[in-house]
């Protein structure tokens, strides 16, 4: 079948980790590879022939590689709003969904449904052979939009604080070869998200389409001990830290080497964000006007944890360096609190008050 299609495209879900045996040879069929958010780490990043995550706040060139297929085969990935927006995401394509849940199959009746385990599914695919004809047209056009659109832009540019994109980017380089990475809601899961690169052997958790606000400090306890007391990359908010600031204690007590780095921005950005699309600016319950934070350095001492600050390129390099070292490590990276999660697929406002879709290739702020 995949043969038929002049410009496919495999879309792996987190339903594909009993399977990940198999993806590296699906890698090599020279189609190209998208993830959703939860599937990130199932795949080598720096595949050739991997374009990384599509979405709301997914990666621009994902974006236009989704909208351009003709053929979409989606294994053990939900196609959640998240991931596929409010729209048309690829309005040319046969859209082929494979999962073992019947119940999320029937959300995509026009599509060719598979019931059936990721495994055998893939193994299906891999029986049509490797997919060379199109190397010099359809993976071509995908590098390009890779190069023409890197995942750093230029709206991430430093101005008197380090902007998230960039901090991660850098941050990237201190990933440890079986780096476990958790992730909360809000800045420091869009930034993690859009930008960070993960080779076999690293994790990446998070809770996904639940948006628990908090989940990443008890997702790292977690994993630290699943791993005997292993190192966590803990990436966490200044609002979410608020939900389960309590667990200092017990990475304290039981010295688990977590290190949580708090993205702090006086405010629930995604909220406020959301607001200054929504509602002209009006905020409610998002900013410094109705909210207040706990001194972090402060309070991570209080708990006997080693605390620091980030909020330019030289307190980075004495962090980093403190990364490397044994125990717990708390980071409080002040970043600018006004600064926009982009890009984003943003809704339009009509003139009438009422909301639109972006076309899904054409994220904000717009580019040629």
């Amino acid at each position: 079948m995949i043969h038929k299609y002049k410009r496919p495209v495999i879309v792996i879900g987190h339903g594909c980790t009993q399977a990940k045996h198999l993806l590296p040879e699906l890698m090599e069929m020279n189609v190209p590879i998208l993830t959703s958010w939860q599937a990130i780490d199932l795949v080598d990043n720096y595949h050739s022939n991997y374009f990384g995550r599509t979405g709301i706040y997914g990666n621009r060139h994902s974006n236009k590689i989704l909208y351009a297929a003709d053929l979409v085969i989606a294994i053990g990935c939900r196609l959640s709003i998240w991931q596929n927006g409010y729209g048309v995401f690829a309005p040319s394509a046969k859209l082929v969904v494979c999962d073992i849940d019947p119940c999320e199959l029937e959300r995509f009746p026009d599509a060719d449904r598979h019931c059936a385990d990721a495994k055998d599914f893939i193994a299906s695919i891999l029986a049509q052979g490797s997919m060379d004809r199109y190397r010099n047209y359809w993976l071509d056009q995908c590098y390009k939009w890779q190069s023409q659109y890197p995942v750093i832009e230029s709206c991430h540019a430093d101005t008197s604080y380090i902007h998230s994109h960039r901090f991660v980017g850098i941050l990237q380089n201190y990933l440890h070869p079986q780096e476990i990475v958790t992730t909360d809601m809000g800045s420091a899961m869009v930034a993690a998200h859009q930008v960070l690169k993960f080779r076999p052997g690293q994790r990446l958790m998070t809770s996904g389409g639940l948006g628990e606000m908090g989940v990443a400090l008890p997702a790292a306890i977690g994993a630290s001990f699943a791993t005997n007391k292993g190192r966590v990359l803990c990436l966490h908010c200044d609002g979410g830290m608020m939900m389960n600031l309590q667990e200092l204690a017990t990475i304290a007590h039981h010295k688990l080497p977590i290190k949580i780095i708090v993205f702090n921005n006086n405010g629930y950005t995604m909220i406020k964000k959301t607001q200054d699309v929504s509602l002209g600016g009006r905020h409610a319950g998002s900013d410094t006007a109705d909210l207040s934070f706990p001194d972090f350095i402060r309070l991570g001492e209080a708990f006997g944890i080693r605390s620091c600050s980030v909020s330019n390129w030289i307190d980075f390099d004495i962090a980093m360096d403190h990364l490397q070292e044994d125990g717990p490590l708390l980071i409080d990276y002040r970043m600018d609190p006004d600064q926009a999660l982009l890009p984003k697929l943003q809704p339009i406002i009509n003139a009438d008050g009422s909301i639109g879709d972006a076309h899904f290739n054409e994220m904000f702020p717009r580019l040629p």
